[in-house]
């Protein structure tokens, strides 16, 4: 039986207001969609979803600089394992097209 895990209960009252706002990474533009109390148009600063934890938008990394050492590392492993199991993929698609045609020249054989 699994052990249980204990944690210290929170309230539900409590959740949402410790959550902040999701604030945007740049000012609203005014005049091209949407309308705010002044009256004025407003658009938002990137075209994703407005839910918080959603992915913001598809394209170009936004990463600049070099990736650091841990980083580099941890791809290169990455990418020996992925070759690696391609490899393996590869020998046993040989070996089962090598039984196929073994199969297929016993079975001719036998048949008269």
């Amino acid at each position: 039986m699994a052990k249980k895990q204990r944690r210290r209960e929170r309230g539900r009252a409590a959740a949402p207001a410790a959550r902040p706002a999701a604030a945007h990474d740049r000012p609203p533009i005014s005049g091209i969609s949407g309308t705010n109390a002044a009256g004025t148009t407003t658009r938002r600063s990137y075209a994703g979803s407005a839910r918080a934890g959603s992915p913001v938008r598809a394209g170009a990394s936004r990463a600049i600089g070099e990736p650091s050492a841990m980083l580099e590392r941890a791809a290169t492993t990455e990418r020996s394992f992925v070759v690696r199991d391609f490899k393996r993929i590869g020998i046993v698609v040989a070996i089962m097209v090598l039984l196929l045609v073994v199969s297929d020249v016993a079975v001719n054989a036998l048949q008269p």
